[in-house]
């Protein structure tokens, strides 16, 4: 979801296009943005991997993380964006 895109919260999101997706991203800020939305994620417990790439000259990531849910099983997710 887009920042500020959630019309009941409009401090949810990530800004994906100010932040995350620009000419000089800086990764230190898009591992803690999303990492940081990650944990904080209904049910989500512990953030156990997060590995972000970026596809050179283009304006696409993949995002690829594991996290231990309050079951206490851990899952496995691959976003591209």
């Amino acid at each position: 979801m887009h920042y500020e895109e959630w019309f009941l919260d409009l401090s949810e999101g990530l800004p994906w296009f100010t932040e995350i997706l620009t000419h000089n991203p800086n990764f230190k800020i898009i591992e803690s943005r999303v990492g940081e939305t990650i944990l904080t994620t209904s049910g989500v417990i512990r953030l156990e991997t997060l590995a972000i790439t970026f596809l050179s000259g283009t304006r696409n990531m993949g995002i690829d993380f594991s996290y231990t849910d309050e079951y206490g099983t851990t899952q496995t997710e691959q976003v591209n964006i």
